[in-house]
C-alpha cells in the first residue's frame, strides 16, 4: 500500500490501517521519517539512541623521510629542514610530479642564500665599483692578472688595487668586446681594435669593418678570435685589414649572432632572427698539423619564439643557454658529438642576457620583477629525469635608485667573488663575507596542502634558527587572499605560534629576514577543516502493525517487510536520505546509512506475516542541507 509524503505545511499524514484504509495522523504522532517511510522509536538500555562525531582523521602510518610527519599527537604536519634544492615549486606536496627533492624546495625568494643545507641567510652585498652613463653597455671579463671592463667609450683594467684606463684607438663607441687574457679586442663600426692589457700603447686596428650598424658579437674561443657581423661569422686568425672570407653566413639576412663559446669538438655560436633561434657548431679538426675550423652546422634549434642571448660551455659536457625564456642546460653526447635541448630549468619572461660559471654553479643575469639581479643554478645533479636543475634568485644589485637594465656579463676573481657588468650602471663587485642587510630579504614557501585538497584548520607554526642578530617576520596567505598577512614576528628559536588563518585548501608562508638572522627549519601543524560528520545510532521498531504516540494503530500484514526492504535498498545504494525525528533533533538531517542491523526474535509464520523486530540504523551525516 503506498504511503503519503511528509506534509511540509503541517497537515496530517495519511497512514494505512487494516483493510486498505488510510487515516490522517498528525506528524507529531510519527517518531521517525526516513525519506517517506514512518517508524517508531525503540529506545532501551540495550538499544540506546546515540550521536557521536564520526572519525575525521584516519589512522596514519609515517612514511615521510622526516620522522613524525604524520603521527605527532594526531596533527597533520609538514616541515622543511633545508631549502638547497632551490626555488620554483608551487605546491610542496603534489601527486602530479612527486619528487623527494620537492621537500627541499620553495617557491620564491629575494637576497637569500639557500645553498648550504639547513641554512637560510642573507646573500653578500654588491658595491658599484665603476659607474657608466645611462644606456652604455658594459663588458667585464677576467684577465691573467685581474679584471678588465669596457663600456661604450673606454677600456679599464683592474689589478686588484688600481683601475687603469686604456686608449683602444677608435673614436667610435665599442659594440662588442673580448680578451684572450693578455690582449683585448674591441669592435666598433669602423673596425676591430686590439691592445695590450698591460697598457702603455694606444690600440691598433686589426680588421676593417664596413661602417654599418649591423649587430656585432666577439668571442675568444679555441685560441682564436671569432666575429659575428650581421648574418656572417668570421674567424679572425689571418692578417688584415680586410676581413677574411666568412666562415659561415646564415641564409636569413636579418640573423644576429649573440654569443660564442667553446664546445667539445669545436666552436659554438648562438643567434636568432625573428621567431627562430638556434646554436651552430664549427668543428675544429687537424689538417696536416694545423687546426682548421669547419663551416657552421646547426646543432640545436630552439622552440619558436625563443632566442638565445648568452651561452657558456661548462663542466666539460654542458652547454648553458640564456634565452628570452630563461636558462636551459643542454647536455652533450661526447661519443656522437651531439647536444640535446635541455628543459628550461629557470623559466622567465625576462631576458637572460649574461652567464658566468664558478665551482658547480652557473649564474644568469636578468631582470626579475623589474629588478636587476642574478639567478643561480646548481649543476651538481639534476632534480629529475627530465634534466631540470635547482635554481634560486641570487645577488641583487646595490640600491642606487631603480635598476631596470639587465646584466651583460658575469665573471669571478680568484676568491670566487662575482663581478657583474650592468648596462647603464657600471661594474658591481660582490663583497665576500659581508651579508647584505640593507636589502629586503625574504623567502616564500611553496603552497602546503598536506597531500589533499580538503580544507585544513591551520593551527600552529614553529620556526627555528638564530635570530639574535635580527628578528624574522612571518606572513601567511591562503587561496582566497590577494595579499600577505603578517601573523607573527619572532626573535626566539622554536617559538610556536598560531596562524590565525581560516580553514582553506592550502597555506603559504613568507619569512622576512632582518639583520643577519638565520633560518634552519619550520613546521606547520593542522587538522582537517571540512564539516565534521556525525554518526547517529537510531533504534526503531519494525512491525506490521504499529501504535502511534496517541494510541492509533496503523499498518497491515507485510508492512514490516516492505519497510525493511525499502531501508535495505537505500543502504545498499549508498544514496543520501533525509531523516526527521522531531523528538530527538529539531531539524531533519541528511546522511547515508553506514550500517544496518535488524534483529527479530519470533517466527514470522509461513508467508512472512507477522514479521517484526528491532532495526538499528547507523546514519552518517554528510554535511548536506535539506
Amino acid at each position: 500500500m503506498p504511503l503519503g509524503l511528509v506534509d511540509t505545511v503541517g497537515g496530517d499524514l495519511p497512514l494505512p490501517v487494516g483493510g486498505g484504509v488510510s487515516v490522517g495522523v498528525a506528524p507529531s504522532d510519527v517518531d521517525v521519517m526516513i525519506d517517506n517511510t514512518p517508524f517508531w522509536l525503540s529506545i532501551t538500555a540495550d538499544s540506546p539512541y546515540s550521536r557521536e562525531t564520526a572519525q575525521f582523521q584516519r589512522d596514519q602510518v609515517d612514511q615521510q623521510p622526516e620522522a613524525g610527519e604524520q603521527s605527532l599527537a594526531g596533527w597533520w604536519t609538514r616541515s622543511q629542514m633545508s631549502f638547497h634544492y632551490g626555488a620554483g615549486l608551487t605546491y610542496l606536496d603534489t601527486l602530479a610530479r612527486p619528487q623527494p627533492e620537492d621537500r627541499l624546495r620553495f617557491h620564491d625568494s629575494r637576497n637569500v642564500d639557500c645553498w648550504t643545507p639547513g641554512t637560510l641567510l642573507p646573500l653578500n652585498r654588491g658595491t658599484l665599483d665603476r659607474a657608466v652613463s645611462p644606456a652604455e653597455k658594459v663588458w667585464i671579463v677576467p684577465t691573467t692578472t685581474g679584471i678588465v671592463y669596457a663600456c661604450d667609450t673606454k677600456v679599464e683594467v683592474y689589478d686588484g688595487a688600481t683601475w687603469t684606463t686604456l686608449d683602444y684607438g677608435s673614436t667610435f663607441p665599442i659594440k662588442a668586446f673580448a680578451t684572450d687574457g693578455a690582449s683585448y679586442y674591441a669592435a666598433t663600426v669602423d673596425g676591430v681594435w686590439t691592445g695590450s692589457l698591460a697598457g702603455g700603447a694606444t690600440g691598433t686596428k686589426l680588421w676593417n669593418l664596413p661602417g654599418t650598424s649591423l649587430p656585432m658579437c666577439l668571442g675568444w674561443v679555441k685560441q682564436r678570435l671569432m666575429l659575428g657581423h650581421g648574418a656572417a661569422v668570421y674567424s679572425l686568425d689571418g692578417t688584415g685589414p680586410a676581413l677574411p672570407t666568412a666562415q659561415y653566413t646564415h641564409p636569413v639576412s636579418t640573423w644576429a649572432w649573440t654569443a660564442f663559446s667553446d664546445g667539445p669538438g669545436g666552436i659554438l655560436a648562438c643567434g636568432y632572427a625573428g621567431l627562430n633561434g638556434g646554436v651552430f657548431t664549427f668543428a675544429l679538426t687537424d689538417v696536416s698539423g694545423t687546426p682548421t675550423l669547419g663551416a657552421g652546422v646547426s646543432l640545436i634549434t630552439l622552440p619558436s619564439g625563443e632566442r638565445p642571448l648568452s651561452s657558456i660551455f661548462y663542466l666539460g659536457s654542458l652547454l648553458i643557454l640564456g634565452t628570452n625564456r630563461g636558462v636551459r642546460v643542454c647536455p652533450f653526447n661526447s661519443y656522437y658529438g651531439t647536444a640535446s635541448l635541455g628543459p628550461l630549468s629557470y623559466v622567465s619572461t625576462d631576458d637572460v642576457t649574461a652567464l658566468g660559471g664558478y665551482d658547480r654553479y652557473v649564474f644568469g643575469g636578468t631582470l626579475r620583477a623589474g629588478e636587476t639581479m642574478l639567478v643561480r643554478l646548481d649543476l651538481g645533479a639534476p632534480l629529475d629525469d627530465a634534466g631540470h636543475y635547482a635554481w634560486a634568485p641570487d645577488m641583487v644589485m646595490p640600491d642606487y635608485g631603480t635598476w631596470t637594465t639587465a646584466p651583460t656579463s658575469i665573471t669571478f676573481d680568484t676568491d670566487g667573488a662575482k663581478w657583474v657588468g650592468v648596462t647603464g650602471r657600471g661594474v658591481v663587485h660582490e663583497q665576500l663575507a659581508d651579508p647584505d642587510t640593507a636589502e629586503a630579504t625574504w623567502l616564500e614557501t611553496a603552497r602546503i596542502r598536506m597531500g589533499t585538497v580538503e580544507h585544513k584548520n591551520w593551527a600552529y607554526i614553529t620556526l627555528r634558527g638564530s635570530f639574535t642578530n635580527g628578528p624574522v617576520g612571518i606572513s601567511a596567505r591562503v587561496e582566497n587572499d590577494t595579499d600577505w598577512e603578517s601573523i607573527y614576528v619572532t626573535s626566539t628559536s622554536e617559538d610556536r605560534f598560531a596562524t590565525r588563518k581560516p580553514p582553506s585548501e592550502w597555506l603559504q608562508l613568507r619569512f622576512d629576514l632582518t639583520g643577519e638572522s638565520v633560518i634552519s627549519s619550520y613546521q606547520v601543524q593542522a587538522l582537517p577543516g571540512g564539516t565534521r560528520q556525525r554518526l547517529v545510532q537510531l533504534p526503531v521498531k519494525v512491525f506490521d502493525y504499529e501504535t502511534t504516540r496517541s494510541g492509533v494503530q496503523v499498518g497491515y500484514d507485510g508492512w514490516a517487510r516492505e519497510r525493511l526492504q525499502l531501508v535495505e535498498k537505500l543502504e545498499g545504494s549508498g544514496a543520501e536520505l533525509t531523516v526527521a525525528a522531531p523528538a530527538l533533533f529539531p531539524e531533519a538531517i541528511i546522511g547515508v546509512i553506514e550500517k544496518l542491523t535488524y534483529v527479530q526474535v519470533s517466527d514470522p509464520g509461513d508467508r512472512g506475516d507477522g514479521t517484526g523486530g528491532l532495526l538499528q540504523l547507523a546514519i552518517r551525516t554528510t554535511g548536506s542541507t535539506s
